[in-house]
């Protein structure tokens, strides 16, 4: 996937369509994405056609992955969440597929916050002095369970659905080597 990714499917960044993941999808599970991905931008529309495209999209992912398809929520306190969560709960429910708690995680701990702003300024060329650039809030660490708990206490359920994905995960990867 990652091969056609970059070989059939470059447009300023690799990129996998869905008649690629329809052809190799057997083994993956599937998370629907953040507050940039396919389901939250049309439920970030905040309009019903958009809405109903949105639930269609959910509906395709389920049928292709079945089981394997989750609804994801994420909370770094960005608006932007928000509206993509509570649209993404309701499809959610309506379509009664699981959700599962996240977080959108750029740095392993919270001190590493100006560091990532930096690489940020280096990877757009740009100045950390420069008030239109692109800026990441300092909650973009990896949580803990009790922080995830905490911040999802709405649903519980969305967050130990983690641990359940990843015991359904067995993958054995040797370090240094390729494939």
């Amino acid at each position: 996937l990652s091969s056609s990714a970059y070989v059939e499917g470059f447009y300023y960044r690799p990129r996998i369509d869905k008649e690629i993941l329809q052809e190799h999808n057997e083994g993956l599970i599937c998370l629907s994405g953040c507050a940039a991905g396919e389901l939250s931008r049309l439920v970030r529309a905040e309009n019903e056609a958009s809405f109903q495209q949105a639930i269609e999209a959910a509906r395709w992912y389920r049928e292709l992955f079945g089981d394997r398809y989750f609804i994801e929520i994420q909370d770094n306190g960005e608006d932007v969440q928000h509206i993509a969560n509570a649209g993404n709960i309701r499809i959610a429910r309506q379509l009664d597929i699981p959700l599962v708690a996240t977080s959108d995680v750029h740095y392993v701990y919270p001190n590493e916050w100006e560091a990532q702003d930096i690489l940020i300024c280096i990877n757009t060329g740009k100045f950390r002095s420069d008030q239109n650039r692109m800026k990441m809030s300092d909650q973009y660490y990896l949580r803990s369970p009790e922080e995830m708990y905490a911040t999802f206490s709405d649903t519980p359920d969305a967050v130990s659905r983690t641990q359940e994905i990843a015991d359904r995960v067995d993958i054995d990867l040797e370090l240094g080597k390729r494939y």
